[in-house]
């Protein structure tokens, strides 16, 4: 049936992949993201590559880590092994999973809908989206949890559910596929979470109960690990956390957790769900909510639900994941603009475009009072909506990095060239420092207590403190407060203008004597 859908449309997927390679090399940017996570992802996947095993291995004591879940660093890994080291190929393989992943979809849609146009009509508008390219061109894990997710509906959509599931293999791929969504962002449970939802309104009582029990089996040896190694969960740990860059603050309280997720959906709705799927409106999160903003994020909602509800098929199980990733978003403490709705862009397409199509065929059917033909391929005009942003991307990639960016990474340069191996550094973003100074780094305390931080350099043997104007609030509160207040305690060795970018010996041994263990 598969096999036969991709010779039968060879000529779709062929547009698809002419469209991928034009965008692919217009935006492709051989830079390092100055996101950090990133770089995070990177050195996980060289410490596999090496032999390491899951450690950070910008650490001297190459501790176990959990810091991000192991699904996205092990393909990176593969492709190291194969490729070598170097983050070119990393950022392909990134492509390549997000065509790979439309395909996949195109196919899954055109078996579902049993119309080639409209199923290709969502998958080129998805295809051409900003912020699927956007994360195509960095080493961040959004497009391999894309890939997997549409490999597992499409190893569900292929499963015959009236055949008992434990004789079908098809269906424990599909799982597997799920549960390694979870493995690559803990965000993946949503996959697996609206499944249950379609398999409890759907009354398949023998795919719910077999569903359940493998999926918690391929969980368990990650969770295991991370109990042997005695490694809590960061995500739990800063979604209770008022602000997780802003310790002082403390602990959410539960009206803090519902404020949250009411002024987080509400962003989502107004916000972040039009500017995902019409990318030219150029939203700006800062400013507060329009009238405009509030109505046009529920007609573009109600669209959606519309659309997703005209699916023959799977209604639930694709609005389940849409509520649940929303939800779940909703609670995060920091919830990043759109970014974390990057995953569900293509489904949310498959409300939207399915949602004017059927709408434009009844509105036909209304005025001419004869049965409505409208050719979905009318709404690829939505791609004018979206590929001006395209440039945006261009130009970013053949860009140069700002200078405050350029500056730390001059000094990790330096570093790397005339420091001693085993020399320690500390700094804001100590991943993103690593791939420039090849040096172990680590992060300062976030606290404004300048004891207490400079305590803990000392724990962690720093040689080196960098002082950057990277724009982050945590320099200013507490690194160059407790810089100020003890001065004896670091030389200045570089100083870098435009903008003022510092590394500083740190006295160590003076430190101790300073402020010793009690």
């Amino acid at each position: 049936m598969h096999k036969s859908a991709i010779k039968n449309n060879w000529l779709y997927i062929g547009i698809l992949l002419i469209v991928f390679i034009i965008s692919f090399i217009y935006i492709f940017d051989p830079k390092i993201d100055l996101n950090g996570d990133n770089c995070t992802y990177y050195l996980l996947a060289k410490s596999i590559a090496s032999g390491k095993g899951f450690v950070d291995i910008t650490s001297p004591a190459l501790s176990p880590t959990n810091i991000f879940p192991p699904g996205y660093p092990l393909l990176m890994a593969v492709n190291m092994i194969i490729t070598g080291p170097g983050i070119i190929s990393q950022k392909i393989m990134n492509g390549l999973f997000l065509i790979i992943a439309i395909i996949i979809l195109y196919i899954l849609l055109n078996h579902l809908l049993n119309h080639k146009q409209l199923a290709f009509t969502i998958s080129c508008i998805s295809l051409i989206n900003f912020y699927l390219y956007k994360f195509a061109k960095m080493m961040m894990s959004e497009m391999s949890f894309l890939l997997f997710s549409c490999l597992a509906l499409y190893f569900y959509n292929a499963t015959d559910e009236d055949q008992k599931p434990w004789k079908n293999y098809k269906f424990y791929l599909s799982i597997f596929c799920m549960a390694y969504i979870f493995h690559i962002r803990t965000q993946g449970v949503t996959l697996f979470l609206s499944l249950i939802l379609y398999l409890l309104i759907s009354k398949k009582w023998r795919h719910l109960l077999t569903a359940i029990p493998t999926y918690l089996l391929f969980l368990a040896p990650w969770m295991i690990r991370n109990r042997i190694r005695g490694l809590s969960n960061r995500y739990l740990r800063e979604l209770l956390e008022v602000n997780p860059w802003r310790p002082e603050e403390g602990s959410a309280s539960i009206f803090d957790l519902f404020k949250r997720l009411i002024d987080n959906v509400t962003m989502l709705v107004t916000k972040a769900i039009p500017d995902s799927l019409l990318p030219a409106i150029n939203l700006n999160y800062d400013q507060p909510v329009s009238v405009g903003l509030v109505l046009l994020g529920i007609v573009i909602l109600t669209i959606v639900i519309y659309g997703i509800f005209k699916l023959p098929k799977f209604k639930f199980l694709i609005l389940g994941y849409i509520v649940a990733n929303i939800i779940i978003i909703g609670f995060w403490s920091a919830p990043g603009g759109n970014r974390y709705l990057t995953t569900i862009i293509p489904f949310l397409y498959i409300g939207l475009i399915l949602g004017l199509y059927h709408g434009a065929i009844h509105l036909i059917r209304y005025w001419k009072k004869t049965a409505g033909q409208f050719s979905p391929l009318w709404l690829l005009s939505i791609s004018l909506l979206i590929l001006p942003r395209l440039v945006e991307l261009h130009q970013s990639a053949r860009a140069s990095y700002p200078s405050n960016y350029y500056n730390y990474f001059l000094i990790g340069a330096e570093i790397n060239k005339k420091m001693p191996p085993n020399t320690v550094v500390c700094c804001r973003k100590p991943y993103l420092f690593y791939m420039f100074g090849n040096r172990y780094s680590c992060k300062y305390l976030f606290t404004q207590d300048d004891k207490q931080l400079i305590k803990k350099m000392v724990k962690d043997n720093v040689d080196y403190v960098i002082l950057d104007q990277l724009g982050f609030s945590s320099t200013a509160l507490y690194l160059y407060p407790a810089i100020l207040k003890n001065k004896e305690l670091f030389a200045v060795v570089i100083h870098l203008k435009n903008p003022d970018t510092m590394l500083f010996k740190f006295d160590r041994e003076q430190a101790r004597r300073l402020f010793p263990d009690s």
